[in-house]
């Protein structure tokens, strides 16, 4: 599976691969699955299924399904949603209306010409898996991440735990998954000299955006800030 370096908000490389055809497919086919069921649902609910000036104003939904659905769940559809893909901008950024607009209209040749024969002639054919409207718009697909925090330090804090840095609250999530991701990449490396030098990066940048000054060590700042992360969002919830 082909990679794609995308930058967070702390300037720190992620390498991300790039959404398979199959699965690209796949989000497509339950997509189309939910403007059918409602189509359905629409001349059941309105018996009305032969008045085609009725079915030319509910189809209207339909006919900006992809555009609504990726301009307001940044880059996703709902099929994209459970095939965990993502609509990015070639730079690695959250795609623009502008660029989110221009794929959805040349959805009409990619997708809707020919059964989808030509998306798939371009997606296979190029470098990032770009059919013509993604070419055009300057987009690309990816496979997203867990939105949750993952790891066993994030869980079970002691009832007498002391948060250590308040300003965690400056972090958003993007910014909490970044870090879990650099530990779990610690993990998997045993602490090797690279990836001591990336948690080194990415201690530098939480720093920077919290703005405190702390002597612990890269790993040991990490872990901290995922164990106040996660104690300060466990006391709002029993607030």
């Amino acid at each position: 599976m082909e990679q794609f370096t995308i930058n967070t908000s702390q300037n720190i490389s992620i390498e991300q691969p790039l959404a398979s055809i199959g699965e690209r497919i796949i989000a497509n086919l339950i997509d189309y699955a939910i403007m059918g069921a409602y189509y359905f649902v629409t001349m059941v609910i309105t018996g009305l299924a032969k008045e085609q000036t009725v079915l030319m104003i509910f189809s209207i939904p339909v006919l900006f399904y992809h555009l609504v659905f990726e301009q307001f769940m940044n880059g996703q559809s709902p099929g994209k949603s459970v095939m965990n893909i993502r609509v990015y901008s070639e730079e690695g950024t959250s795609a623009s209306f502008v660029s989110i607009f221009i794929r959805w209209v040349f959805r009409l040749i990619d997708v809707m010409l020919l059964f989808g024969s030509i998306a798939t002639l371009f997606i296979v054919g190029t470098k990032k898996n770009q059919r013509l409207g993604d070419i055009v718009g300057k987009t690309i697909l990816l496979r997203t991440k867990q939105k949750k925090v993952r790891g066993s330090m994030f869980l079970n804090l002691p009832e007498n735990y002391t948060m250590k840095f308040p300003e965690v609250e400056m972090l958003s999530e993007e910014d909490i998954r970044t870090v879990n991701d650099v530990i779990q990449f610690l993990r998997k490396t045993n602490q090797n000299h690279d990836s001591q030098l990336f948690a080194l990066k990415t201690k530098d940048a939480i720093i920077k955006k919290m703005e405190v000054q702390t002597d612990l060590k890269p790993v040991e700042f990490l872990i901290t800030v995922m164990k106040d992360y996660n104690y300060i969002h466990s006391q709002k919830a029993k607030d």
